[in-house]
């Protein structure tokens, strides 16, 4: 968590160097010249600085947040086209589960009149197993996409607790540039 906040930290100072014209905007909007006030108050254009770099830092967290809420939103929607596929699937393969069915029923009916349907029998059974072979790929498919929801599932998790870490830094950010506006 601490290298995430790190890394967000860096990739501020680094935008905080390529972006100088907006460091120059904002030092240039001062008006009249820093004064050095008796009790302590010399380090006054110091603490503009922090404040500006404080406040590039904030922008860069909350840059960053939005982009994670975005990938959030893209992952929950992903999820819920999982979620109706898979809903998909089963439908699909309780038909093919009941077409099996009706397909063995078929099969001992004509067993009854085996003299007269051996063509046909065979016929069933290439159709039973096509539709073994599709019961098994639909199984498999839908055993992949429990997967990958599993697996989308902890991807979730780990936005949220990235989110949160960056929540938290971006409060102890504001509770920072607070203390130095106070100050």
């Amino acid at each position: 968590m601490t290298a995430l906040v790190t890394d967000l930290k860096r990739k501020g100072r680094n935008e905080a160097g390529t972006n100088n014209d907006s460091k120059n905007q904002l030092t240039s909007t001062k008006v009249g010249k820093p004064r050095s006030v008796p009790g302590g108050l010399s380090g006054w254009g110091e603490m503009e600085k922090k404040k500006v770099v404080l406040e590039h830092e904030v922008k860069n967290l909350n840059d960053s947040l939005k982009k994670i809420e975005t990938k959030v939103s893209a992952i929950m929607e992903e999820k819920e086209d999982v979620i109706k596929e898979v809903e998909g699937k089963r439908a699909l393969l309780e038909v093919k589960e009941r077409e099996y069915n009706q397909l063995v029923k078929l099969l001992e009916l004509t067993k009854e009149n085996e003299a007269t349907s051996l063509a046909e029998r065979g016929i069933l059974d290439l159709n039973l197993r096509n539709s073994l072979i599709d019961k098994q790929n639909y199984h498999d498919e839908l055993s992949r996409k429990q997967r990958e929801k599993e697996r989308d599932f902890r991807n979730l998790k780990k936005m949220e607790l990235l989110l949160k870490v960056s929540w938290d830094a971006l409060t102890q950010t504001q509770a920072m540039h607070q203390r130095l506006l106070l100050e």
